[in-house]
Order: structure tokens, then C-alpha cells, then sequence
């Protein structure tokens, strides 16, 4: 059987040292652009949804729309369901509800990236994910207790999800420095399949089951689950995250190496 042979290369080092080029801006643009009709089509369903409960369309139930919805595309876009049901939002006018929700996503990475490498990763990626669940916890409350309305309720979400876009954002970034470079794109392939498939598919079903029963205290456990799971994985990012800001990847490596084999003792 013939002796195994590897090969020892400084590429991926080097790669990630790169100097910030033209090359990284038409990097960004294309993904930019990729986002950018992922977002679309997600405004798109989530405008459509709606209609299909209309009489003269389909006729669908909201636990019927939260299916096709989930079979459709992975993403929580019921929100249209809670405009019609509990607001009387006309189902046309749906589409303006769902902007600032963009503008949330947008807004959370570009002003909230830049802390992460000033105040540290352990500390805002925990942070980001605890805050995010307090504020959707805060805001099914106030949607239980109807003291918003449809306006206000958009406005909250938009913080919620100004706060949550740089919370999911961290997770790629956490990937990209603890992955080796020839292991990453499987390591975020598997993380993004994994939340699709608890999130993009089982959530929308859940939350329309919740809405169909036509109570705003039935919709409560929805949103206390989702803040639930964003304060479990700030709990889990403050336990288990590294303080991988501004050091290489040998670093990062070696703290690594230090975890899972742990020094032995000194006699």
C-alpha cells in the first residue's frame, strides 16, 4: 500500500491577506446583484400570498398559504397573512408593507458591520442574536395586546430585522474565518440548508396555522419561539464564539487547536 502524501501550501493564507481590490468590488457587485433578485422574489411571494385567500382567487386558509408559501420559498413572509387578518390591509397593498423590511436588511449590515471588527465578534454576534429576541419578543407582545397599528407594527419589524440581518450576517463571517478556505463553501451550504429547512419550511406553516385561528394571543407562541431560538444562539455565541477580530488564521486555528485538545498539565 503506498505511503500518503501531502502536500503543505501557504495559497489560503495568502488569499485571505489579499489587499482590498477592483477584483473584491466586482466580488460584491455580482453577489449584490444575486441578493438583490433573491429579494425580489421574496416581495413578490410575499405580496402575492394574500391574494390567494381572496374569494375570487383561491380561496386558500392561512395555514394553507403558510404551506404553499414554505413549499414555495424559504423565508417568514406570512406577515401579509397578519396584515389581511387582524389590520384589514387590502391585499394590494401589501407589497408597501414589505419594503421596510428591506431597507431593514439593508440598512442592519452596512452600519452594524463595521462593530464587529471594532468591538469584537464574541460580543456582537451574541449581542445582535440576544437583542434580536428580546425585540421580536417585545414586538409579538405588543401585536397580542393590539396596541399597534399595521404602520407601527412594519416599523418594529424593520428594527427587528435591522437588528437581525447583521445577526445573520455574523454567522457567514464565523463560517468564512473558522472554515478552512477548501471547506467553506460546503460549511455555509450546509448551514444555509439547515436553516431553510427550520425556518423556511416549517415556520411559514406554523405561523399560518397560528394566524387561521384568528387570535392575536394564538399568534403570541410564534413570535415568543422565534425570540426564544435567537436568545438560545446569543447564549451559545457568548459561550462557544472566539475572539477571531483582526487575527490570522493561524490564530484563529491554534485557539481552535486549543479547545479541542486542551494543553496537558505541567507536572
Amino acid at each position: 500500500m503506498s505511503e500518503r502524501r501531502y502536500l503543505e501550501t501557504d495559497i489560503p493564507t495568502r488569499l485571505d491577506r489579499l489587499p482590498w481590490s477592483r477584483w473584491h468590488w466586482r466580488v460584491v457587485i455580482a453577489l449584490g446583484v444575486t441578493w438583490l433578485l433573491d429579494g425580489l422574489e421574496v416581495t413578490l411571494v410575499g405580496a402575492v400570498a394574500n391574494v390567494l385567500g381572496e374569494p375570487d382567487t383561491l380561496a386558500l386558509t392561512e395555514a394553507q398559504i403558510g404551506a404553499a408559501v414554505s413549499a414555495y420559498l424559504a423565508g417568514v413572509f406570512t406577515y401579509p397573512l397578519v396584515l389581511g387578518r387582524f389590520f384589514g390591509v387590502n391585499a394590494h397593498d401589501t407589497g408597501l408593507f414589505l419594503l421596510p423590511f428591506s431597507f431593514g436588511n439593508l440598512m442592519g449590515p452596512i452600519l452594524l458591520g463595521p462593530l464587529f471588527d471594532r468591538i469584537g465578534r464574541r460580543a456582537m454576534i451574541a449581542g445582535t442574536y440576544s437583542l434580536t429576541g428580546i425585540l421580536l419578543a417585545l414586538t409579538g407582545l405588543a401585536f397580542a395586546r393590539d396596541i399597534v397599528t399595521a404602520p407601527q407594527l412594519t416599523a418594529l419589524w424593520c428594527i427587528v430585522f435591522f437588528v437581525a440581518s447583521a445577526a445573520a450576517s455574523s454567522a457567514y463571517l464565523t463560517v468564512s474565518e473558522l472554515f478552512p478556505v477548501e471547506l467553506r463553501g460546503m460549511a455555509i451550504a450546509v448551514f444555509y440548508a439547515i436553516g431553510t429547512g427550520a425556518g423556511g419550511v416549517l415556520a411559514p406553516a406554523l405561523f399560518g396555522a397560528l394566524v387561521g385561528t384568528g387570535s392575536r394571543i394564538g399568534v403570541l407562541p410564534g413570535y415568543l419561539l422565534g425570540a426564544g431560538l435567537m436568545l438560545l444562539a446569543g447564549i451559545v455565541a457568548a459561550l462557544l464564539a472566539l475572539p477571531a477580530e483582526r487575527r490570522s488564521l493561524e490564530e484563529i486555528a491554534a485557539m481552535i487547536d486549543q479547545r479541542i485538545v486542551p494543553e496537558a498539565p505541567r507536572a
